[in-house]
């Protein structure tokens, strides 16, 4: 009859301990996440109560984007990679010293025990991925030498949009396309004059970056009688920003497992 209390009693403390009868198997909308910040948050599953020691060994594991409304979590290797990246989040084998592991995962290594298991809930919808940079080219007319290029330059640049310029002039224009260009020797000796217009590179700081915003710029812009013509790049358009956003609306989830 004691033998059998004592297996009883010995087996509530261990489902106890994990909280979970497996720890691979967790219901992710049932369990009590504990809150780091105001984009992580974690869940342990124990089955030891020794705590880790800075020698032992964790493994961190993608484990992929939690679906809301099941329990279902959805994996793919460019969704792993944009985590790693815009997460700052090491995937891999690491010692529980290892330094170079952010804050946040340090936090969760200091309550983990041996044998157990942390999974860590990442919403990347907190983070604000870089606004598209965004480049504006203005051509100036063939008459318009250095100096009142400059002096334009200079009054475009107090503008509070402006986060910096990269005047080119027309000899420099010349020297680059001879440089670059192979097709160069081809027209040399049929020019009479540089062709090219000189111009400037005028990047528009990211908090300005709207399309009805550069639209009336590069209206104003050719207003003035210097420009004879404007275009524009950037690295990042409004769709893909709207597309990164989607991607982070959702939480990633990681699992850092420790090594025997």
């Amino acid at each position: 009859m004691k033998t059998l209390l004592f297996l009883q009693l010995y087996l509530v403390i261990v489902f106890t301990a994990c909280g979970q009868k497996n720890c691979e198997e967790l219901n992710y909308q049932s369990i009590k996440w504990q809150e780091i910040d105001s984009k992580t948050s974690f869940y342990i599953c124990s089955k030891s109560e020794t705590k880790v020691v800075s020698v032992n060994l964790v493994d961190i594991q993608y484990l992929g984007i939690f679906e809301d409304g099941n329990n279902a979590l959805k994996y793919t290797e460019t969704d792993k990679a944009m985590f790693s990246l815009f997460a700052n989040i090491p995937l891999g084998r690491f010692t529980v010293s290892d330094t170079t592991l952010p804050a946040n995962i340090r936090y969760v290594l200091n309550q983990l025990t041996k044998k157990s298991e942390a999974t860590l809930k990442y919403n990347l919808g907190n983070i604000q991925p870089n606004k598209p940079e965004q480049k504006l080219i203005i051509y100036f007319k063939d008459d318009v030498d250095s100096t009142t290029a400059t002096k334009w330059i200079n009054n475009l640049k107090a503008k509070s949009f402006v986060d910096s310029t990269d005047y080119l002039s027309k000899d420099a224009a010349l020297r680059n396309w001879s440089a670059q260009d192979t097709s160069y020797n081809s027209y040399k000796s049929l020019l009479k004059d540089n062709p090219l217009p000189s111009s400037v590179d005028v990047f528009i700081k990211p908090d300005f970056v709207d399309t009805s915003f550069i639209r009336r710029l590069k209206d104003e812009l050719r207003e003035s009688r210097l420009v004879s013509e404007i275009s524009n790049s950037n690295t990042l358009s409004e769709d893909d920003l709207k597309e990164v956003n989607q991607i982070f609306s959702k939480p990633y989830l990681i699992r850092i497992k420790s090594v025997e």
